[in-house]
C-alpha cells in the first residue's frame, strides 16, 4: 500500500469521525455543561485490551473502505504533553499512540500504529486541532484536521461530549447513513474512582459498534471501555501527577 492510500484512508476517517455532531451537539458547549476537563501536564495513563468470550463488535467501516470506528487497540498510552497557550486560548495537548489494526487484509502480517496529537481548549473542552501519524507495513502518513463536532471522541480517551454528560445525559441523531446515540446507563466505581456509565452506539448501513464509556465524573475522561461482545480497554497504570492507577490502588 502507498502514502497516498494510506494518507487517504486516514483522512476520511478523521473527516467522518465528526459528522454526528453535526446534528447532535453542533460546536458548542451546553450552558449546563456539568465537568470540567482538567489534567496537568506530565499525566501519563497506560491502557490496555482483553478480548472477552463473545464476538466483538470490531471495526465499522464504509462501502469505500474508510474506516468509520477502530476495533479498540491491544495497547495504549495517552500522555498530557503540555499545558499552554494556542491562538490565544489556553489549551491541553494530548498525545496518545496506540496499536490499529492493518488498513487492508492483504497487510495482516505487518504491524500498524497510530500516533495522534490533540489540542484542546481549556475552557470549553473542543478539540481545536488534531493530527494523526500513521507507521506501518513500509509506509508513514500524517493527516490533520481543525473543525470537529461535539460528539468526536478522540482516542476513547476523551471527547468535549464527556463534559456535557450527566445522570439524565442522552442525545441522539446522524448524518446521512451514520447514526451516533450517547446515554447515560448508571454509575459505578472504577479503581477508586467514581464513573458515569455512558453507552455510544454508532452505526451506519444496519452495522453496530456499541460501546460502554466508564467516565471519571472528575476528570471527564475515559478509564474504562467495554465494548459489546466481551473486548475490554482500561485503565492499567497512571503515572506522575496521577500517582498509581487510582484511589483503590
Amino acid at each position: 500500500m502507498t502514502d497516498l492510500q494510506l494518507l487517504r484512508r486516514d483522512f476520511i476517517r478523521l473527516a467522518v469521525l465528526s459528522f454526528p455532531g453535526l446534528y447532535l451537539l453542533g460546536t458548542s458547549r451546553s450552558a449546563s455543561a456539568a465537568g470540567t476537563f482538567a489534567l496537568k501536564a506530565g499525566e501519563t495513563f497506560t491502557f490496555s485490551s482483553q478480548k472477552g468470550e463473545g464476538k466483538a463488535g470490531g471495526a465499522l467501516a464504509d462501502a469505500q473502505g474508510a474506516i468509520i470506528q477502530d476495533p479498540l487497540p491491544s495497547h495504549q498510552t495517552v500522555k498530557v504533553i503540555e499545558v499552554g497557550d494556542c491562538k490565544g486560548k489556553k489549551c491541553i495537548t494530548l498525545q496518545a499512540d496506540r496499536d490499529i489494526p492493518p488498513p487492508s487484509p492483504d497487510l495482516a502480517k505487518e504491524k500498524f500504529s497510530e500516533k495522534m496529537v490533540a489540542s484542546i481548549d481549556a475552557a470549553t473542552g473542543e478539540i481545536l486541532h488534531l493530527s494523526s501519524t500513521v507507521s506501518g507495513g513500509g509506509s508513514v502518513s500524517t493527516s490533520t484536521q481543525d473543525q470537529f463536532g461535539r460528539t468526536v471522541t478522540i482516542a476513547d480517551f476523551y471527547g468535549p461530549w464527556m463534559l456535557d454528560v450527566d445522570d439524565k445525559y442522552k442525545k441522539s441523531g446522524g448524518n446521512g447513513s451514520i447514526s451516533l446515540t450517547l446515554e447515560t446507563v448508571g454509575r459505578g466505581k472504577f479503581q477508586g474512582y467514581d464513573c458515569f456509565q455512558v453507552r455510544k452506539t454508532l452505526s451506519m448501513s444496519g452495522k453496530k459498534v456499541v460501546r460502554t464509556y466508564w467516565i471519571d465524573t472528575q476528570r471527564r475522561i475515559a478509564l474504562k471501555v467495554e465494548e459489546q461482545g466481551g473486548t475490554v480497554l482500561s485503565l492499567t497504570k497512571a503515572g506522575d501527577k496521577a500517582k498509581g492507577g487510582g484511589k483503590g490502588s
